[in-house]
């Protein structure tokens, strides 16, 4: 089974047939997807009824974070730089 995050919930896919997720925190059917989808704010409990439950899954791998700068040195024009200096 696999856990992925998707905008404020999380959606579990692949899940082993004699899980009943009925049973899981927060846990629905969505027809939508064809998956069955928690909010996010249920994960904790979510993850740890799995652990208990002994369902082997995939967990929510975690955020990558940027390996740039968010912001780089740019060359002002030369109404910037006269602005900035008034």
């Amino acid at each position: 089974m696999r856990l992925q995050f998707d905008r404020g919930t999380i959606v579990l896919t692949d899940p082993p047939k004699d899980l009943d997720l009925a049973e899981a925190p927060g846990v629905l059917w969505d027809a939508r997807v064809h998956a069955h989808r928690a909010p996010a704010s249920k994960y904790p409990a979510l993850k740890r009824w799995l652990l208990q439950s002994r369902a082997g899954f995939q967990d929510i791998p975690e955020p990558v974070s940027p390996t740039q700068e968010l912001w780089s040195e740019v060359d002002l024009r030369p109404y910037q730089e006269a602005a900035l200096s008034a």
